[in-house]
């Protein structure tokens, strides 16, 4: 069996099971039964029609379906470590950073580019509004929206951050606003995680703002979307967040508390460390009431 028809299969399964479609549903009006079995299992090949006829009834680009399981992992390795270099702020062999030939997918050069993007203003060759311009033409030029709706969003939450770390609150709010209106034909594991991070830096961002009732309606926001979604990514900053709205709000309450107890135990339950520490270190007396 082909190793590239074998993961369409694989990706076409995956993306049917998600849904909790039969087979018959898929390929009702389309073909027979008995192709997308074929299909799924990796023993025939579609032909360029039949596959575009698929991706639309399943509302997701061909190229979704084209994507290898390697080439993803590979992808995700590399996003890994230059996301660990940008933490420790290593800008400069971000910007020397080269893709193995094996490596160089549309999407790993993409990626590549948003991080020296990112780079070039930390070491202060861009100021923030020639990045912002620089991840717009990102967006614009490469139709990321579509294709990397993960990417897209990371690109455009990145100019939210510039926005508020230059003290343009409201154009930050307005754009993190539009973020969370912004929907997506297909929506996979990385897309459903930047947005709720998007939903998190908004809460923060209001908070810096004083809008403490917007920012608690963000956070509250965020938690039931983890939980409707069932993402824990950023559930537990979220609770943190939460009870730093209702410290302001409410002072020393059993729901400022129970805020901060939640987050603490779900940082734990993460082996998120760090952050489970910080918790304990700042807010001790939420922690360990007598």
């Amino acid at each position: 069996m082909n190793q590239l028809n074998i993961s369409i299969g694989n990706e076409i399964k995956r993306i049917r099971q998600e849904r909790n479609w039969t087979q018959a549903e898929l390929c009702q009006g389309i073909c027979s039964q008995a192709e997308i079995s074929k299909i799924e299992n990796g023993r025939n090949s579609p032909t360029v029609d039949l596959l575009q006829q698929l991706a639309e009834r399943l509302e997701i680009p061909v190229s979704f379906l084209l994507e290898n399981r390697k080439q993803q992992e590979s992808i995700k390795k590399i996003d890994h470590t230059l996301l660990q270099l940008t933490r420790e702020g290593n800008y400069e062999q971000i910007l020397s950073y080269d893709i193995t030939t094996g490596d160089r997918f549309h999407e790993t050069t993409l990626l590549l580019e948003y991080y020296r993007i990112i780079s070039e203003y930390r070491i202060d060759n861009y100021d923030y509004r020639t990045t912002s311009v620089q991840l717009s033409r990102l967006i614009e030029h490469n139709d990321i929206k579509y294709n990397y709706p993960d990417l897209y969003l990371r690109a455009k939450m990145a100019i939210a951050i510039l926005y508020a770390e230059n003290q343009e609150y409201r154009q930050a709010e307005k754009l993190y606003k539009e973020l969370e209106e912004t929907h997506f034909e297909f929506s996979n594991e990385k897309v459903i995680e930047q947005q709720l991070k998007i939903i998190y830096n908004h809460a923060k961002l209001l908070f810096k703002m004083g809008n403490f009732e917007e920012s608690l309606t963000t956070a509250l926001k965020g938690i039931h979307s983890s939980v409707l979604l069932s993402n824990a990514s950023y559930i537990a900053h979220l609770y943190y967040q939460k009870g730093e709205v209702l410290e302001v709000l409410n002072g020393d309450g059993e729901e400022t508390s129970q805020s901060y107890v939640i987050a603490y135990e779900l940082f734990k339950a993460f082996h998120m460390t760090r952050y489970a520490n910080t918790v304990k270190e700042v807010k001790r007396k939420f922690l360990f009431t007598e």
